[in-house]
């Protein structure tokens, strides 16, 4: 997948929900570069049971699902099985884990920032992730930002 086809997805998947903003585009693009390379991986790799572009795992999806289901109905609808190859879907799916967290998301031109948000809410302490991989993912696959 490109860039320019993920910019695409994000903004189809988010906007009608009003969940897009300036700030959780470069996010959500530097999550997807690091978690499956833009889409190379779908399926955990080593077994796991992460899912999709963004590598989400069945509790963390069936949650979200619960929370926000009834504030957006079509998430109540969202199979964790189709998370493997439905990119819009599980673009609101990442958008909502961010959502719940209550620090504002970081500036848009700060990739640092970018990746240590990601480092800390969605990798967590516990996740093999770094702030390295995520900037050398998101250069590699978005850009070089200056």
């Amino acid at each position: 997948m490109t860039r320019g086809e993920l910019t695409e997805i994000i903004h189809e998947a988010l906007e009608p929900l009003r969940l897009y903003s300036d700030r959780v585009l470069p996010l959500l693009l530097g999550t997807c570069a690091v978690e499956s390379s833009f889409g190379r991986w779908r399926v955990q790799l080593g077994g796991g049971p992460a899912r999709g572009i963004y590598q989400m795992e069945p509790a963390t999806f069936r949650w979200l699902r619960t929370k926000y289901g009834k504030r957006y109905p079509s998430v109540s609808e969202y199979s964790f099985a189709d998370q493997q190859n439905d990119d819009h879907q599980a673009t609101v799916m990442a958008r909502l884990r961010y959502l719940e967290v209550p620090e504002q998301l970081p500036p848009a031109d700060d990739l640092h920032a970018q990746a240590d948000y990601w480092k800390r809410h969605y990798n967590t302490f516990l996740g093999a992730g770094t702030v390295e991989k995520y900037l050398k993912a998101y250069r590699l696959h978005v850009g070089d930002v200056s």
